[in-house]
Protein backbone atom coordinates (compact mmCIF):
# COMPACT_ATOMS: atom_id res chain seq x y z
CA UNK A 1 0.00 0.00 0.00
CA UNK A 2 2.62 2.72 0.97
CA UNK A 3 4.17 1.32 -2.66
CA UNK A 4 0.59 2.65 -4.15
CA UNK A 5 1.25 5.87 -2.06
CA UNK A 6 4.12 6.93 -3.30
CA UNK A 7 2.69 7.64 -7.06
CA UNK A 8 0.00 9.10 -5.79
CA UNK A 9 0.51 11.52 -2.71
CA UNK A 10 2.75 14.44 -3.04
CA UNK A 11 4.87 15.55 0.15
CA UNK A 12 3.77 18.90 1.91
CA UNK A 13 7.00 20.68 0.20
CA UNK A 14 5.46 19.89 -3.20
CA UNK A 15 1.75 20.98 -2.32
CA UNK A 16 3.25 24.37 -1.46
CA UNK A 17 5.23 24.51 -4.44
CA UNK A 18 2.51 26.26 -6.28
CA UNK A 19 1.86 28.46 -3.32
CA UNK A 20 4.98 29.61 -2.84
CA UNK A 21 5.74 30.32 -6.60
CA UNK A 22 2.57 32.62 -6.85
CA UNK A 23 3.42 34.66 -3.61
CA UNK A 24 7.44 34.76 -5.36
CA UNK A 25 6.81 35.84 -8.70
CA UNK A 26 5.69 37.84 -10.40
CA UNK A 27 2.58 35.17 -12.03
CA UNK A 28 0.96 36.12 -8.53
CA UNK A 29 0.77 39.90 -9.29
CA UNK A 30 -0.73 39.38 -12.73
CA UNK A 31 -3.47 37.18 -12.36
CA UNK A 32 -6.50 37.03 -10.19
CA UNK A 33 -8.91 34.10 -9.28
CA UNK A 34 -7.31 31.69 -11.69
CA UNK A 35 -6.85 27.81 -10.96
CA UNK A 36 -3.06 27.13 -10.83
CA UNK A 37 -1.54 23.24 -10.51
CA UNK A 38 2.24 22.48 -10.20
CA UNK A 39 2.63 26.04 -10.52
CA UNK A 40 1.33 26.46 -14.04
CA UNK A 41 -2.17 28.42 -14.87
CA UNK A 42 -4.68 25.23 -15.19
CA UNK A 43 -7.99 24.69 -16.33
CA UNK A 44 -10.36 23.19 -13.64
CA UNK A 45 -12.17 20.02 -13.83
CA UNK A 46 -15.51 19.74 -15.39
CA UNK A 47 -17.03 19.21 -11.93
CA UNK A 48 -15.24 22.55 -10.95
CA UNK A 49 -16.84 24.35 -14.16
CA UNK A 50 -20.21 23.52 -13.17
CA UNK A 51 -22.81 26.46 -12.34
CA UNK A 52 -25.70 24.38 -10.94
CA UNK A 53 -23.23 22.73 -8.64
CA UNK A 54 -21.77 25.96 -7.18
CA UNK A 55 -25.10 27.64 -7.07
CA UNK A 56 -26.03 24.30 -4.99
CA UNK A 57 -22.67 24.40 -2.84
CA UNK A 58 -23.60 28.27 -2.25
CA UNK A 59 -26.97 27.37 -1.07
CA UNK A 60 -26.58 24.65 1.33
CA UNK A 61 -23.35 26.71 2.58
CA UNK A 62 -25.55 30.15 3.21
CA UNK A 63 -27.96 27.12 4.76
CA UNK A 64 -25.34 25.90 7.37
CA UNK A 65 -23.87 29.11 8.48
CA UNK A 66 -27.49 30.28 9.02
CA UNK A 67 -28.40 27.67 11.04
CA UNK A 68 -25.04 27.90 13.13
Amino acid sequence: LLWIAQYLLITPEEGARTSVHLASSADGLRTTGEYWSRSRRSRPSLVARDDRAAAELWRRSEQMVEGA
